[in-house]
């Protein structure tokens, strides 16, 4: 009874983004909320995904409800769309529950190393089934000291990701070095005289 209230209070919402009626979606598969733990807004979950693939965007920005800007660390895929706080917990925490049961593809039975450490929301396991401990990852400062490093969440990971996409210089900004032309100006930084 409580799922056909739930269905029909989903009838006939609209995505935020792409001004569809979620249900109605030609796709079935396309036909999914994606909830927002801190808004009610309402969107498919294929366009706030998109939305928060951006590369575009700040972090701040990606996690941010399009519409009304309230930060939101996860979205929660969902057949039906719920806007109750208590209905959305429910569902966040089954959605955990059900994450926490896939294996981390990062660390992979301890082989590799989770770059999100105890934020990570899937299991992390090795090869026997015991579950690994979650370790403060530690840095050095310039005293030699170590410090705890703060915790790294998915998004922070593709943002660095992101950032690190180089392009090559023009030729004409000075910085390449060519060995068959030694005039002045040709090598690297521009300003190399005799």
């Amino acid at each position: 009874m409580k799922k056909a209230f739930a269905h029909q209070r989903s009838e006939g919402r609209v995505c935020g983004i792409c001004m569809e009626v979620v249900l109605a979606k030609p796709v079935r598969s396309d036909r999914r909320f994606g909830i927002l733990s801190n808004c009610d807004h309402c969107f498919c979950l294929a366009c706030i995904r998109k939305w928060r693939s951006s590369a575009h965007s700040t972090k701040r920005i990606i996690r941010a409800c399009p519409l009304c800007r309230a930060i939101s660390y996860i979205v929660i895929p969902s057949e039906v769309w719920l806007s109750e706080k208590s209905e959305k917990d429910e569902l966040l925490e089954s959605y955990k529950g059900n994450l926490s049961a896939k294996p981390c593809k990062y660390f992979d039975e301890g082989r590799g190393t989770c770059p999100f450490s105890d934020s990570c929301l899937y299991r992390h396991a090795f090869p026997d089934g015991t579950l690994s401990k979650a370790t403060p990852r530690l840095t050095y400062n310039s005293d030699g000291l170590t410090k705890p490093v703060g915790t790294t969440t998915l998004w922070d990971f593709l943002e660095e990701r992101e950032e690190r996409v180089w392009t090559a210089p023009e030729p004409s900004e000075g910085y390449w070095d060519d060995d068959d032309n030694h005039e002045e100006g040709s090598l690297c930084g521009g300003g190399a005289t005799n």
